[in-house]
């Protein structure tokens, strides 16, 4: 290839925009229903962050003020998510230790997954739980029980 063509192909890569090579980001939001107080833990997970939600490339801390309380609501949004296989796990910590209480029968405090699996005995699984995120992803409840 002479210099000139090789110049040219350069600049034509430079003015090609940076939306079509680059991978687009996707946004997920929505609404916490609460009753207790304490600290809200939020994570989209994907199998391989599944059982260790902290570890998680995308998670929230929301810390609700009166405000929150009051209404029992509190909002969310994730933002820069590349398409994928993604669940959703949220939990209130009572009693402030930053970590989901289990006991012998499951969660000792508030908890919810997006897209419950259905009743079954033992723990949700990433299968049971996930869902395909292709486009923006809005108006999502979780209800902390």
């Amino acid at each position: 290839m002479t210099s000139g063509l090789r110049y040219m192909s350069a600049i034509a890569l430079l003015c090609i925009p940076h939306g079509l090579w680059a991978e687009q980001t996707l946004s997920i939001s929505g609404e916490i229903f609460f009753k207790d107080e304490g600290t809200i833990y939020l994570a989209l997970v994907d199998k391989i962050h599944f059982n260790t939600p902290s570890k998680s490339h995308y998670s929230i801390i929301l810390n609700p003020t009166e405000s929150h309380a009051n209404s029992g609501t509190i909002a969310f949004s994730f933002e820069g998510i590349v398409k994928g296989s993604y669940a959703i796990k949220a939990f209130q910590d009572r009693n402030g230790n930053g970590e989901l209480d289990v006991g012998m029968f499951g969660p000792k405090e508030p908890w919810a997954i997006y897209k419950p699996a259905d009743a079954s005995w033992g723990a949700p699984k990433f299968e049971d739980t996930q869902f395909e995120l292709t486009d923006n992803l809005s108006n999502i409840e979780l209800v902390l029980d």
